[in-house]
């Protein structure tokens, strides 16, 4: 009896060194890549870009101390997610500013043209969805100006999102077949 829980030990305790290091090694990685990213994202002038890289940051120093606890498990879900987040660091400096600045002039077309349209209309719920347009689309050109392209694209896609929702409620109130 005693043989077999030594046993049992000694493969457990083997399994529990070949795990670790499985887990270092992917730790390890994700080290080399914030190190050969770091250079790429220091010199983007994206903020949302550098502070997903800041969070892959904090959350490598967290699988490292996890690794240290021997909780090898939770240590290579945290590299992990922020191999994922130097991912989308690097994505976003590769972002294009040039297309969040057509997206906006493009949403801000649109607005000028069926505008009045829907201010004509005087329908409450069209109005509504008029302001929270215009206000999203004011954000996004702020956003823009920030550099923080990201957030200036989701902003200007609801305004325009919003624009047509309203637009859409003047021409069925419009045309009584609809």
């Amino acid at each position: 009896m005693k043989k077999l829980i030594v046993i049992v030990l000694l493969v457990f305790a083997a399994a529990l060194a070949q795990n670790g290091e499985k887990t270092r090694a992917e730790l390890v990685r994700t080290d080399r890549l914030i190190e050969e990213a770091r250079p790429v994202i220091e010199r983007s002038d994206n903020e949302d870009a550098q502070r997903f890289f800041a969070k892959a940051e904090a959350v490598q120093q967290d699988a490292w101390k996890l690794y240290r606890q021997r909780r090898y498990a939770l240590a290579s879900k945290k590299t992990g997610w922020a191999r994922r987040l130097v991912g989308s660091a690097l994505r976003l400096v590769r972002f294009d500013p040039e297309r969040v600045r057509e997206e906006i002039r493009r949403t801000a077309e649109k607005m000028t043209e069926v505008g009045p349209v829907i201010v004509r209309s005087g329908i409450p719920k069209a109005l509504e969805l008029w302001r929270v347009a215009r206000g999203e689309q004011e954000t996004a050109r702020r956003s823009f100006d920030r550099k923080q392209y990201l957030l200036a694209l989701k902003f200007t896609m609801a305004a325009r999102l919003h624009t047509r929702r309203a637009f859409d409620i003047t021409r069925r109130r419009g045309d009584p077949d609809r």
